[in-house]
């Protein structure tokens, strides 16, 4: 019994419970959240080819690889390009990445040997093992014939180039790598095992792989073995997976076994062959670690499956998911030379810039993303002011919500205040004006001030501000003076803690800052932009210099210059803010600025200055006016800036409407490296140039064709510090004078360039002005097209001339033709026409002084005569008819011809001659038809009147470019030698040669005749 009544009762315990809790909480308020670092995450979403990232490389060049259980990825800071077993990979989990002396890239398979990238355009090498040549970009090799032997955990490379390896089965080396047929030499086999295996080369060249049994090292082919920290035990396998091994800055050679990290002290006498020690990194029970990199400005990274350690003289911190990692499962760790430290897990990959930036958002414990002010206590500490949700403390890396600030009428606070001279704190609210006593900021015990224009008194914190003034702005200078714009006045905080009215600002002052001088810089709504001293107040107007006076920033630097951020038009700065009639320099996006609208400002250590705007913040450099850019890119909470702060470690604290961020001046002038640039692709007309799978620097010279003038050119800059903020510039000599605007893009385009030899230079330039040391380099020449060649013109000159000369031939014959065809004409119309008509009439005249009978033969032939004139007559105006040069015309006036003197005389005729279509196409000229015209008259009138004939041939036929006319009948025939044959026959061979023809005649009494004749047609 006694001991129940001991006992409490279940409400008893829940009453108990409650105070507990409650009494915890006014203690010690609620400590939420972490800060997040600018982690970049990566996984299959971007481009990698599998999220388990199993390690990470940088090649000499610059590129990033990643190995991962399926396959390669290449990464230059824009875009991922994989490999897998279809680009020639054996297996597609990657172990190892390793370099040789040449720069070939190797990479070691979980159970494909080891395999080699082919970067050579002009490669085109046969994998062993398979059958026909295929174009692959890796070469796989085996290492052994177990599969134990072909699980590959680490390369390395001696001075001689000999590739070392170390496998499930054992130490492999081979004297010839890429040589045709693999010869791997077994060196020094173990008990076949899945434990993971390391290597690493020493500052001496000597090789080392860690390995469950101890270290392996390798100097100038002998092979040492040292013990392990401790002996191995079969049974805890997991203990002696190697995450990494590396030499440290001492020289200490560091290995990352499951339980911890170990240093080896090598030997220092003959005989020693080193010895152990443990680092004292603390891991959980169930921590193991996976990964091991150093970074040479200090610091121990150690990845492990809870996350990523940063070790430094004993000092410890993890970064994990809620840092912003991808996962906390870390399995490879690699820093690049940008000091960019990249993480391989198993989630994907993640890109540490360093705690350049560090970012608080609400998923990090901050009430209200929404930060409005940042300001620093007089002893160090840090308070944000969040529009909706309070003020919070930031300590040791977390936000901690002041308690009663998330409640009336806090939870809308839109300024929080250092303190003043008595570290009391101030708060501006949409109630009033508060003050708190400090010197740690709490909101348990103030008054509400009542400021009037009459009399300044304290209440107490029921008592509200009912005098309806506005609190525009409250401002602490230098010398812990607190300045207020309440309504239309502004008051001055005096020692005797009294508000006293120093200033109308008819429209309210919204900004206030005292400057060194004593001057009460101010700025309204109206718009306006004054400063008061010595009792009276300028008003600044708009210049050149101060392009618009409407104000949403006033800042002085450590030079005593002053600063005033506009609303529109940029920045404005004035080197003596003293002056009567100060002059300013403005700043805006002409010069380099993101936005116009900058609504806070502060400066870094180092004089540099710090402009928040809408779009981001802006370093500025007054000194050489260099800008920088930093954005959520980079690992800001927010774009949009409230406030800017430099607390007096150096820090910039940015307050955004993302949350809030803390900015390490220190870290962003480290100095850039020139980046390094390739030419990736190049296509000309459609058809890509063989090029390295990297790209090239220099690209040999080139020869294009005429037509091949439209060039297609991809390129990529490698700097993984600023690769979002890289430019570009380019240059085509022979085109281009001088370099381009820089700008962003990575593909250029050339269309229809003239002929002529071009070079194609291309550099990257970083956000500081830093150029790439040598650019990439295109000499190309494009042909001119055929037409334009000396000779082409030469040949075509000639044949012109010749045409021109041809074609005036042709005309001079023509008009020969034509003239020689008007002499004839004259010819015959005075000699047959003119003979005829003079006959005729001497008939007619005979035939008037006869008597009818006797008249009668007379007339007759006198009309016999008048026909044949009448027929002249019509052969001469056919002759000469346009219409009536081509062969088929020619054609019908002989068949006509032929039919009228023979077959109307009982003559059996036969007329043959080519077909119509190319009877049409053939042309004659005048003489030459005429001529043939008479000369077959003149055959056919000789067959009527003498060959006492019956049948007749006839025939014309082509025989290349001469015409072939034949006439034979089979008549009594003649002699054709004889004198006695008349002048037909002699008038018939004058025709032939007047057309260049050849007239045979074949005939002999008693079996008729045969005439021939071939002229030619040109």
């Amino acid at each position: 019994m006694g001991r129940h009544r001991l006992l409490p009762t279940a409400c008893q315990c829940f009453s108990r419970g409650v105070k507990l809790v409650t009494a915890l909480l006014v203690l010690n308020p609620l400590k939420v959240g972490a800060e997040r670092l600018p982690f970049r995450n990566y996984a299959v979403g971007d481009g990698l080819v599998h999220s388990r990232v199993t390690v990470v490389y940088q090649d000499r060049r610059g590129y990033l690889w990643f190995g991962t259980l399926e396959g390669l990825s290449r990464f230059d800071g824009y875009r991922f390009v994989n490999y897998g077993t279809a680009d020639g990979l054996a297996y597609p989990s990657i172990n190892t990445i390793r370099e040789d002396s040449r720069g070939r890239l190797w990479v070691g398979t979980n159970g494909g040997g080891v395999a080699r990238l082919l970067d050579d355009p002009e490669g085109i090498l046969q994998q062993p093992g398979t059958a026909g040549a295929s174009r692959t970009r890796f070469v796989s090799y085996k290492v052994g014939g177990s599969a134990a032997s072909n699980r590959v955990n680490a390369i390395l490379f001696d001075r001689t180039g000999t590739l070392w390896c170390a496998t499930d089965h054992g130490f492999y080396r081979w004297t010839t790598p890429a040589s045709v047929v693999s010869k791997f030499e077994l060196v020094l086999p173990h008990r076949e095992t899945a434990n993971t295996m390391a290597g690493c080369v020493d500052a001496r060249g000597h090789l080392w792989f860690a390995y469950f049994d101890g270290l392996l090292e390798i100097v100038e082919g002998r092979v040492t073995r040292h013990a392990p920290p401790r002996p191995y035990v079969p049974t805890d396998t997991l203990l002696h997976n190697i995450g990494g091994i590396i030499e440290d800055r001492y020289g200490r050679l560091l290995v990352a076994y499951s339980d911890g990290v170990y240093a080896f002290l090598r030997r220092t006498s003959r005989g020693d062959l080193g010895r152990w020690s443990q680092l004292s990194v603390k891991l959980s029970p169930s921590q193991r670690v996976f990964a091991l990199e150093q970074d040479p400005t200090g610091p121990l990274w150690i990845g492990t499956n809870k996350g990523v350690i940063k070790f430094e003289e004993g000092r410890q911190r993890t970064y994990a998911a809620i840092e912003g990692l991808a996962m906390p499962y870390v399995l490879a760790l690699r820093r690049d030379r940008d000091g960019n430290v990249w993480i391989g897990t198993a989630g994907g990959v993640s890109k540490l810039p360093g705690e350049t930036i560090v970012s608080f958002t609400r998923s990090d414990g901050l009430p209200d993303q929404d930060v409005v002010l940042i300001t620093e206590a007089r002893d160090g500490r840090i308070y944000a002011s969040t529009r909706l949700g309070g003020i919070v403390e930031m300590i040791n890396g977390r936000t901690e919500l002041i308690r009663g600030s998330n409640r009336p009428p806090f939870d809308s606070a839109q300024y929080l205040l250092a303190q003043d001279g008595r570290e009391a704190w101030w708060i501006a609210t949409t109630a009033g004006l508060f003050r708190f006593p400090g010197p740690r900021l709490q909101l348990q015990r103030g008054q509400n001030v009542r400021v009037t224009p009459e009399v300044s008194v304290l209440h107490g914190s029921e008592f509200p501000n009912d005098d309806g003034r506005v609190i525009f702005s409250v401002h602490r200078d230098a010398g812990g003076d607190l300045w207020a714009g309440v309504g239309d006045h502004v008051y001055r905080w005096t020692a005797e803690q009294k508000w006293q009215p120093v200033l109308h600002v008819e429209s309210g002052a919204s900004d206030l800052l005292r400057d060194r001088s004593g001057g009460l810089w101010f700025s309204s709504s109206k718009p306006e932009i004054g400063r008061w001293a010595n009792g009276r107040s300028t008003v600044l107007e708009a210049s050149a210099g101060l392009p618009e006076i409407q104000s949403r920033a006033l800042f002085q630097d450590s030079r005593g210059w002053l600063w005033i951020g506009l609303r529109t038009k940029g920045v404005s700065v004035t080197k003596n803010p003293a002056a009567q009639m100060p002059t300013f320099i403005n700043y805006s996006t002409r010069d380099g600025l993101a936005s116009d609208a900058v609504w806070a400002i502060s400066e870094d250590e180092g004089g540099r200055v710090y402009l928040g705007t809408g779009r981001g913040l802006d370093q500025l450099d007054p000194t050489t006016k260099r800008i920088r850019h930093l954005t959520t890119a980079d690992g800001l909470a927010g774009d949009v800036i409230n406030k800017l702060m430099r607390d007096r470690h150096g820090y910039i604290w940015v307050a955004t409407t993302g949350g809030l961020s803390r900015v390490d001046p220190r870290a962003l002038r480290s100095p850039s490296r020139p980046p390094s640039v390739y030419l990736t692709q190049v296509a000309v007309a459609g058809q890509e140039l063989a090029i390295p799978t990297t790209g090239s620097r220099h690209l040999r010279p080139t020869v294009f064709q005429s037509w091949q003038n439209n060039l297609r050119i991809e390129y990529v800059g490698l700097d993984f510090r600023s690769e979002r903020t890289l430019r570009y510039q380019y240059k085509l000599e022979g085109l281009d004078k001088e370099w381009s605007a820089a700008m962003d893009q990575r593909s250029l385009n050339y269309a229809r360039l003239a002929p002529g030899s071009y070079q194609l230079l291309v550099r990257a330039v970083t956000e500081d002005g830093l150029f790439s040391n040598e650019p990439a380099a295109f000499n190309f020449r494009i042909l001119a097209p055929i037409w334009q060649h000396w000779w082409f013109v030469a040949l075509m000159t000639c044949a012109v001339t010749c045409t021109v000369l041809f074609v005036h031939h042709l005309r001079v014959r023509q008009l020969l033709a034509v003239e020689g065809i008007r002499r004839q004409i004259a010819t015959d119309l005075h000699d047959d026409v003119g003979a005829g008509l003079s006959q005729i009439a001497i008939l007619s005249e005979v035939a008037q002084r006869k008597d009818k009978q006797e008249a009668a033969p007379l007339l007759s032939e006198s009309a016999t005569l008048a026909r044949a004139l009448r027929e002249s007559m019509g052969d001469i105006v056919w002759a000469v008819d346009p219409g009536r040069d081509r062969l088929s015309d020619l054609v019908q006036r002989m068949k006509q011809a032929a039919f009228n003197a023979l077959q109307s005389n009982g003559l059996r005729v036969e007329f043959s001659a080519p077909g119509p279509t190319e009877q049409a196409r053939i042309p004659l000229l005048p003489d030459r038809k005429r001529h043939l015209l008479l000369i077959f008259k003149e055959a056919v009138t000789n067959v009527a009147r003498h060959a006492q004939a019956s049948h007749v041939r006839a025939s014309l036929t082509l025989n290349g470019h001469a015409l072939q006319l034949t006439l034979e009948d089979d008549g009594r025939g003649f002699d054709p030698v004889s004198r006695n044959h008349g002048q037909g026959l002699d008038s018939m061979r004058r025709r032939a040669a007047a057309i260049n023809g050849r007239l045979l005649v074949d005939s002999a009494p008693g079996r008729g005749t045969r005439i021939q004749l071939d002229v030619p047609l040109r």
